[in-house]
């Protein structure tokens, strides 16, 4: 422990007291619970000597003890037991370094320096991994970048081709309207020359009329017979007539609903830009076509190949967007049934198709997208294209009526049955089950499901040992065609079957075939083909609606005249019954006839004489034409070429895109791996720092705990004295509540006498300031079962003042109260060195207070007769 000088000034002054107030002031507010520091005990530069001075009981005096008193001592021993809480958990914590500290032997320094060494060296290797990781970076992002403009600039071609393709479809729209008009006027001259015709009928039926009526007038008997034949003949023409009229309105009906449905039909494909389109192509590696001809050639049995088949397929579904095959991730899934990546047209979209029921043209469109998008997988594994027909149309179609819908599986049974109707001996199919419901089933919805399920087949097939990959990159069967059925049994949320149903071609060649084709040169060959087709279906729903219009108007005017004929026949009959004639009307009704003739036959000269002169124009028109169509059609081809070239450059920026992730997500690695290396060093130095000076930490550690542990003996001493004086103020406090004074007799006391001969009764004490540097100890043998109790008294400074720390050794039982019989002795030192303990911070020195109290009731203890305060 280290020794302290600690100068103690005195400040203020002293009380007037009378004779013993000195002592008696110092006592009492000590004892009954005033702090008292070391500035307010005045002290001199005195001799280290004692005096004895006996205090009879003529100076014994009554005390008096309040509850305040006793509040205040128990606020002490409250503050000690803090003070021992608190002490003892340093001793605590000093016990376990110590015991941490002498756990650390030469053989863990030792540990800690070679794992120190092996740690520089990983942090080393992390360094260059980090290094080597950040080299394939850059170029992969100027790849990127590089790529990146190409694609712009392969867009910037695309947009260009899209708009020249829009004004030559304008150019021919303009043209055909052209030629069209001029078509136009052969229906005009039709129309007139059918009106002549029809009104010639007319006239020679007036004729007939008039004819009749005269014979009529000659022979009435014969002429009633007669006129009731014709009656009857009327009649019979005129339902004929109606009912023919009847039909050719709903002909014309159904002429003009297919009109509207191809005139939508054309709009909607001559307003769909390609840009609307999705155009993914199937995903395709050399390690993937080598490992799957391995695996196959293997027997389908290697699971090492199988996995990475698998691996392999992950890394395709990233090309297209997919980063996590987990199911439930959900991006596989949400793939397979949205448009999150796979986008359609909105004709695509408008164009709702009944499952089960595909018209032929839907599934030939169908068919022709798939081959499509299979052509590069088949390219890959060296093996012909697929091939489709109409034949092979006709099979999925007779497939669609026969298949089982609640059966979840290949119906052999109707691929049996149909194979045989059509004279082949077997049809195989990859079979998918698309689970996406969009609540109505569009051309974009089966789309989406043949891209999705194609994707499937080839890389997530581990299942089926990858046999439905086998299937589309084999040469054993070369006619495909897509055939959609519902599915009732909705197992595994399917919603339906999507039929990949494929024949030999060797098997095909026998049956009397057409339309046979692979793969659409482009997706916008396959746009301009629907545009095509779409036009000449809207041209012929035209020309049957102009036939079916011009059918109505005939057949009118046929019922007109049938009426006519039967209500002059009829009334010419009521008349020759009646007995009157009709001859006049009959003549009149002639007349009529004959003037609307001479009208159509007028019209009909003006109407040769303007398709004369427009027939002179249609051959300069339809070149026109033509020269418009051609020019479409080369603006076509460069479209379709931009757009293929598009679609490569955007297959080769995914997969470098897919090159600089991967080498970002390696330098990422590398630079976390890097830094936890460090933090392992780092930890590992300071670790071995600390190992290699534990032993000066030791030695410091139980110098610690020594001085810790005797400090903790010393406040539980103290403690124990402020608990024996709370006792003791505590007895007390029941005597002098009465109002009564508690006498005590006290023994004979040695006090310095300088300090006594200081005190003067009837005036001021003047302390002089002492600057001088005292260790003050204060011995106070108390008669307690015999024992003595010393005081170490050493100044420290707290909350700036200079205050007395108590060291108290040993602890004593509880105090008796003095007798006169018994001695108590306060003997004062000055000079000696005082030994103290860690500084604790208190102001109060509690022992001080029991020894100067029992001085002060010295004072204070006089005889009631002999009371001088």
């Amino acid at each position: 422990m280290t020794k302290q000088n600690n100068k103690l000034q005195t400040k203020g002054s002293i009380r007037k007291l009378r004779t013993g107030a000195v002592v008696s002031t110092l006592a009492t507010s000590v004892i009954f619970g005033s702090a008292v520091s070391a500035e307010e005990v005045a002290t001199t530069d005195v001799a280290t000597t004692t005096e004895t001075v006996a205090v009879s009981e003529e100076v014994a005096q009554p005390v008096e003890v309040t509850q305040a008193d006793v509040d205040n001592a128990q606020a002490q021993v409250t503050e000690l037991t803090n003070q021992v809480t608190a002490q003892e958990e340093v001793v605590a914590q000093v016990s376990a370094q110590v015991e941490e500290l002498s756990a650390v032997t030469p053989e863990v320094v030792a540990e800690l320096e070679t794992a120190t060494v092996k740690a520089e060296e990983t942090v080393a290797q992390a360094e260059t991994n980090v290094a080597t990781a950040e080299q394939p970076v850059a170029p992969a992002q100027e790849a990127v970048t590089s790529q990146e403009g190409i694609v712009a600039e392969a867009e910037k071609t695309v947009a260009e081709a899209n708009t020249t393709v829009a004004n030559a479809e304008k150019a021919v729209t303009e043209a055909q309207a052209e030629v069209d008009g001029l078509e136009n006027i052969d229906e005009t001259l039709k129309d007139a020359q059918a009106t002549v015709v029809a009104d010639e009928k007319a006239v020679d039926v007036a004729t007939t009329q008039v004819d009749n009526i005269k014979v009529a007038e000659q022979d009435k008997v014969q002429a009633i017979a007669t006129h009731e034949g014709i009656v009857s003949e009327a009649k019979t023409t005129l339902d004929t007539k109606s009912q023919a009229l009847a039909t050719a309105k709903t002909e014309l009906a159904n002429a003009t609903n297919k009109v509207t449905e191809t005139k939508a039909t054309l709009d909607a494909l001559s307003s769909t830009s390609t840009n609307e389109v999705s155009n993914l192509t199937i995903p395709i590696s050399t390690e993937y076509v080598n490992t799957l001809k391995e695996y196959i050639a293997g027997g389908s049995r290697d699971t090492n190949l199988s996995n990475r088949l698998k691996e392999l397929g992950a890394e395709a579904y990233k090309q297209v967007g997919i980063t996590s095959m987990d199911v439930l991730d959900g991006q596989l899934v949400k793939f397979n049934k949205t448009d999150w990546i796979l986008k359609y047209s909105d004709y695509d979209k408008s164009r709702r198709v009944e499952v089960g029921n595909l018209t032929d043209a839907q599934r030939t469109e169908l068919t022709d997208y798939f081959l499509t998008i299979i052509k590069p997988v088949r390219e890959a594994f060296g093996v012909s294209e697929y091939k489709s027909s109409d034949k092979m149309n006709e099979i999925a179609s007779r497939l669609e009526d026969v298949t089982n819908t609640s059966l979840h599986g290949h119906d052999l049974s109707a691929l049996n049955k149909v194979a045989k109707e059509f004279g082949l001996s077997g049809l195989y199919e990859n079979l998918g089950f698309p689970s996406s419901d969009d609540g109505v089933e569009t051309m974009a919805t089966l789309k989406r499901d043949i891209f999705s399920q194609v994707m499937l087949m080839l890389y997530d097939d581990s299942h089926a040992r990858w046999g439905h990959a086998k299937a589309f990159a084999t040469d054993s069967v070369d006619y495909v065609v897509v055939g959609v059925t519902d599915l009732t049994s909705n197992k595994y949320s399917a919603v339906r079957k999507l039929h990949f149903t494929l024949a030999s071609g060797k098997h095909m060649a026998k049956l009397q075939d057409t339309n046979i084709r692979t793969a659409p040169a482009s997706a916008t060959d396959t746009r301009a083909t629907a545009l095509a087709n779409a036009k000449t279906a809207y041209n012929t729903a035209l020309a049957q609606q102009t036939t079916a219009s011009q059918k109505v108007s005939a057949i009118e005017f046929e019922l007109q005249n049938a009426q006519f004929a039967y209500n002059s026949a009829k009334a010419e009959l009521d008349r020759l019954k009646s007995g009157t004639s009709n001859l006049a009307d009959a003549e009149r009704t002639l007349a009529e006839a004959t003037a609307r003739l001479n009208a159509s036959r007028q019209k009909l000269v003006e109407v040769q004489a303007t398709y004369n002169n427009l027939k002179a124009k249609e051959a300069e028109a339809k070149q026109t034409l033509a020269d418009a169509q051609k020019t479409l059609e080369n603006a076509e081809i460069t479209q379709a070429q931009a757009v293929a070239r598009l679609d490569s450059e955007k297959v080769t920026l995914a997969t470098l895109q897919g090159k600089l992730a991967t080498a970002q997500g390696i330098l990422d690695k590398a630079r976390s791996t890097y830094a936890e290396a460090v933090q392992v060093r780092d930890g590992l130095k300071d670790k071995l720092e600390t190992a290699r000076n534990a032993g000066t930490a030791l030695a410091q550690a139980k110098a610690d705990l020594k001085v810790a542990e005797t400090r903790l003996a010393d406040l539980k001493g103290i403690l124990g004295q402020a608990e024996a004086n709370f006792t003791y103020l505590k007895s007390l406090l029941p005597i002098t509540a009465k109002g009564e004074p508690a006498y005590h007799e006290l023994p004979t006391l040695e006090i310095p006498k300088e300090l006594l001969d200081k005190a003067e009764v009837d005036g001021k004490v003047d302390t002089p300031v002492v600057d001088n540097t005292v260790d003050t100890k204060v011995e106070a043998p108390v008669t307690q079962g015999g024992e003595v109790v010393k005081v170490d008294l050493t100044t420290t400074t707290a909350n700036s003042s200079t205050v007395a720390t108590p060291v108290v050794a040993p602890a004593t039982s509880a105090p008796k109260v003095a007798t006169s019989s018994e001695s108590t002795k306060v003997v004062v030192e000055y000079g000696a060195t005082a030994k103290t303990l860690p500084n604790t911070g208190e102001s109060e020195n509690i022992m001080l207070y029991i020894g100067i109290g029992l001085l002060g009731l010295a004072g204070l203890s006089k005889k009631r007769n002999k009371r001088t305060i």
